[in-house]
């Protein structure tokens, strides 16, 4: 059953992808700005699985059924996506529209186009922001194992999204256009949620089974909850906050930036995405190493932080001056001759 629920939200962090990747290419052309694009997509889908994981996460935690409810998310988000996705073919008409009326204000154009995309695109990101805390409450029985089931499932999801994000940037579009990548994602929303559904009607762990049942590595040991500090869990919150304001102003900054190597902002923003999301999912791997040797949770989580900036500084000076964004272009067309050669040599 676990292995069931791993595939599933396998296939969930993929589709949620391909919504990202063709929304932005079509926010693109709205903007006429790759960066506005991203920008306005990714304030849209953060805030709608923040809103989803916060408001629905309760939710789950009183689920009797939880991988049913997981099944009705998925279809909801399949069809808040089919209607997003047609209502986003209109946001043209509706904002010059709205220009107009408001006297051709450049000013009042820009807040239209982005709080139309925003309101369209986070109605179905709600929903997805409910399927971690829902699955998390299926899988994990005890709070030894809360560490290490919450960042498997992370780790699976966001695998999930690699697969998701490159197969739409590198394949789906060119191949079936943005209705067809979208169609596929919707497709993909319900198959998921209809698995879920007949799995959770032949046995559902929250109602049927001991909790050695649950999601639980054999390096789990029962160790009781360290409190934690008023004064301690305040700092931590803030730290998260920040934490994420800075990680997607570089996704923001980075996908701007390799617009200039790829020459493509769909594959820029394609390359961005799966390195971004590949290193979230080694680093959701790998730090339940750290977490079962029991080390300090809050020092860690400094720590991880005081790297990022080390890395994040080198990371894109390298890049521009080691490896001049048209010395690149000059070798990859010399070496390489047919188009997805040299499409994949930028990419890696």
């Amino acid at each position: 059953m676990n292995r069931l629920v791993a595939i599933l939200f396998f296939f969930s962090g993929a589709c949620g992808l391909v919504y990202e990747v063709v929304w932005t290419r079509m926010m693109t052309h709205v903007f006429g700005s790759t960066a506005l694009a991203i920008g306005t997509v990714l304030a849209a889908y953060m805030s709608g699985l923040a809103a989803g994981s916060w408001l629905l996460g309760r939710v789950a935690d009183r689920a009797k059924h939880p991988l049913r409810l997981y099944a009705f998310l998925e279809v909801g988000v399949a069809l808040a996506a089919a209607t997003a996705h047609l209502l986003l073919t209109q946001v043209t008409p509706a904002y010059l529209a709205i220009y107009e009326v408001f006297g051709n204000s450049h000013a009042a154009l820009a807040v239209a186009r982005f709080i139309m995309a925003f309101v369209i695109i986070v109605a179905p990101t709600t929903l997805m922001g409910a399927t971690l805390p829902v699955l998390v409450r299926f899988v994990v029985r005890g709070s030894s194992a809360l560490g290490s089931g919450l960042s498997t499932l992370y780790s699976i999801n966001t695998v999930g999204a690699v697969v998701g994000a490159f197969i739409a940037g590198f394949w789906l579009i060119g191949a079936f256009g943005v209705h067809g990548a979208v169609g596929a994602a919707i497709v993909g929303n319900i198959a998921v949620g209809v698995v879920a559904w007949v799995a959770a009607a032949r046995r559902d762990p929250a109602t049927a089974g001991p909790p050695a049942a649950a999601w639980r590595s054999t390096e789990d040991h029962e160790r009781p909850l360290q409190p934690v500090k008023p004064a301690t869990y305040r700092l931590i919150l803030v730290g998260l906050f920040v934490s994420g304001l800075t990680s997607f102003s570089y996704e923001v900054y980075w996908s701007r930036c390799l617009h200039f190597v790829t020459g493509n902002s769909t594959y820029a923003v394609t390359t961005v995405l799966v390195a971004f999301l590949s290193g979230i999912a080694l680093g959701g791997y790998l730090i339940r190493v750290p977490m079962r040797r029991g080390l300090d949770a809050a020092a860690t989580f400094g720590w991880i932080q005081v790297l990022i900036a080390v890395f994040a500084a080198v990371a894109m000076p390298i890049l521009f001056t080691a490896f001049d964004p048209e010395s690149i272009r000059r070798h990859t067309w010399g070496t390489f001759g047919s188009f997805w050669q040299l499409a994949f040599a930028r990419f890696g």
